[in-house]
């Protein structure tokens, strides 16, 4: 089934309002310029040409020519290149093609000495569409990514959004349609992120048209609708039918024939309430098509000759030959087979004529890239016989020599000036170092001390009141008289109990100086039974999962690593309420990479990275002592936090040990 796209990303005013504020932009212009002189002139000149060029070519050009003219004399280089723009745009809108690119290189030209990066950007896109309108698809990409680099440098949304679409558009003729869908989606972003619903509306609808393309016809009904409701809260009821028909169409697809008869018929009463009858003579040829497939033969045959008459009158021959091809069947399906076989005639005829016309048009295209290509070699040759004869006359100023000495005194200078002031951005850089580096080294002393602190807490108040217990109850085992057998066995049970639980405080203070399974068994080992113990406590879940770490890695890399994991998870348990944690730990040939995500609510990072505590600083410190780089993903208010850290993959026994690495190997050693 055919379709009918509707593609303007070069947006302008639309509607009946839009239109009335035009005119009376125009009208206000045209009185102000007889009283205007200079540069105000020139720029009067150049709206009221831009107004003008689809209108009235012939006027927009003479305004456009007389403010270059203006610009010349009064050396403007700003409306010179204005000047120069609104030139190219009278060619273009007369499809002189050639000369319109001619202009709009000599305006990109003088923007590009201007240095303004938003009108450069404009004119790549101008250059990029007339490229586009002449067929050549690679050199509108070039151009209009070129203009896209630019308005991203500057953050220009909305011209951004623009050329992602005219992008599109050229995929789209490629039929490259998994790209022209990647490039509407970045633009529709940027326009639900500017809250700009008309922009949203024309991309929706876009997309819905490719989507049926494609054969996704459902996707394409819920996009088309976004668009129509956009559209209907605008008031915007012209646009309103493009939608409309993209719905039916979808849905004729789906071989939902009367609610696509429905969408039919809205977007013909728009049409031709818009008089817009090249689309009235394409709906009345879907709409036709629809009756057919129903078994409507007469009224598919009505339909589909209105749809004939105002194609033919259009020259739309698509839609004509289309037009014929259903008149043919409902003639033949009513038994008209004499008319049936001289309506085939005639589609025959036209398709034989539409297939010369492109092989014409194909060949001419051929040699007018011959003609080109010749062109631009002369033009070359050209180029090089300026570059001799340039050559020749410097060959002959012999007072260059004085000036070659000159610029090699300048340079030297220039070499030395650059050294000082790269010394003194290395010093500064240094310094700098130095100031990170005390700063974690304080960091990690004030570690080790608080930890120091907290094992001494853990020895006294766990061991000190265990103790004493033991204590009183060997004291009252001694003191028991032998007949008493039944006491002293309780006061022997209980005191068991007591070693019992002695044991389990030593071995979590010794799982917490260093976990004898990450000594003996490496690092997976080590993270699963820190993983056991968090879901042992039952406040949460935890997994955790390894790949490719069958080799044990260098000691300091394994220590440093769990000892991350351990620090990140104790956070999550302390401040988040996550219910689950996820523990990843991967190697390939030359890197580590460790994520920890969970699945509570995400906080600002620079709360914790500015935050007077040594958590986030300990973090740090363990990344650089493996000279790797850590990373994470965390926003208020949104659910789940990330935590990347990515370092160079060392195995056991390959790492080198300079004094530097001792004494970090010892520093990590001590820090939990």
């Amino acid at each position: 089934m055919s379709l009918r796209v509707l593609l303007f990303f070069v947006f302008s005013l639309s509607g009946g309002a839009a239109l009335l504020a035009q005119n009376a932009e125009l009208d206000s212009l045209e009185k102000v310029l007889p009283q205007q002189t200079g540069n105000d002139k020139i720029s009067t000149l150049n709206a009221i040409s831009w107004h003008y060029r689809q209108a009235n070519t012939i006027k927009a050009m003479g305004l456009a020519k007389s403010a270059l003219t203006l610009s010349e004399e009064a050396n403007y280089l700003e409306g010179k290149a204005l000047s120069l723009q609104s030139v190219g745009a009278a060619y273009e809108a007369t499809s002189n093609f050639d000369s319109a690119l001619l202009f709009f290189n000599k305006s990109l030209a003088i923007k590009q000495a201007l240095g303004d990066t938003t009108d450069i950007a404009a004119s790549l896109n101008n250059i990029a569409m007339v490229h586009d309108q002449l067929g050549k698809d690679e050199m509108a990409l070039t151009n209009y990514f070129q203009a896209l680099r630019m308005y991203e440098a500057v953050n220009d949304l909305f011209s951004q959004a623009m050329v992602l679409g005219n992008i599109g558009i050229v995929y789209k003729k490629q039929k490259d349609y998994t790209k022209v869908l990647t490039y509407y989606e970045r633009a529709l972003e940027i326009y639900q992120s500017e809250q700009s619903v008309f922009g949203s509306s024309v991309v929706q609808g876009n997309i819905a048209s490719i989507l049926i393309i494609l054969g996704n016809y459902n996707q394409a009904i819920e996009a088309a609708k976004k668009s129509l409701q956009g559209y209907e809260s605008l008031g915007y009821s012209r646009l309103m039918a493009y939608p409309l028909g993209n719905l039916a169409i979808a849905y004729d697809s789906l071989k939902e024939l009367s609610v696509a008869r429905d969408y039919y018929m809205q977007a013909l009463t728009l049409h031709k309430e818009n008089n817009n009858t090249a689309e009235v003579s394409f709906t009345l040829k879907n709409l036709a098509g629809n009756e057919l497939a129903a078994g409507e033969y007469s009224k598919a045959l009505a339909h589909a000759t209105e749809a004939y008459q105002l194609a033919s009158s259009t020259k739309a021959n698509d839609v004509l030959m289309q037009a014929l091809v259903i008149i043919t069947k409902c003639e033949q399906r009513l038994g008209n087979y004499q008319k049936a076989f001289t309506y085939q005639q005639q589609y025959i005829g036209l398709r034989d004529k539409a297939f010369e016309e492109e092989k014409t048009k194909a060949t001419l295209e051929l040699e007018a890239k011959y003609e080109t290509e010749k062109k631009d070699r002369e033009l070359e040759l050209q180029r090089l016989s300026l570059v001799e004869k340039d050559l020749e006359i410097q060959k002959s100023r012999v007072a260059q020599v004085a000036l070659g000495g000159a610029l090699v005194f300048l340079i030297i200078l220039g070499l030395l000036v650059r050294a000082r002031i790269k010394l003194n951005y290395q010093r500064k850089l240094d310094e700098e170092k130095l100031a990170k580096q005390e700063e974690l080294l304080r960091a990690v002393i004030s570690s080790v001390e608080g930890e120091r602190k907290r094992f001494s807490e853990d020895l006294h108040d766990s061991f000190g009141q265990l103790i004493s217990v033991l204590k009183m109850n060997v004291d009252s085992l001694s003191a028991a008289p032998l007949s008493a057998s039944a006491d002293r066995q309780r006061m022997f049970d209980q005191s068991v109990s007591v070693l019992n639980d002695m044991y389990g405080e030593l071995k979590n203070v010794c799982f917490n100086l260093m976990p004898k399974a990450l000594i003996q068994h490496g690092l997976p080992v080590g993270v699963n039974e820190l993983v056991a113990r968090i879901n042992h406590t039952g406040k949460l879940r935890a997994e955790s999962h390894f790949f490719d770490l069958d080799s044990r890695l260098a000691d300091i890399q394994e220590i440093s690593l769990y000892r991350i994991v351990q620090e990140w998870t104790n956070n999550i348990l302390k401040y988040s309420d996550a219910r689950n944690i996820f523990i990843q730990i991967t190697r390939d040939e030359a890197e580590i990479t460790l994520t920890i995500e969970d699945d509570g609510m995400g906080f600002d990072e620079k709360i914790l990275k500015m935050g007077q505590g040594n958590g986030w600083k300990n973090l740090q410190s363990r990344t650089n002592l493996m000279k790797g780089t850590i990373d994470l993903d965390t926003a208020p208010g949104r659910k789940g936090t990330m935590l990347t850290v990515n370092v160079p993959a060392i195995l056991k026994g390959h790492q080198s040990k300079t004094d530097a690495d001792k004494v970090e190997t010892l520093l990590t050693y001590a820090l939990f």
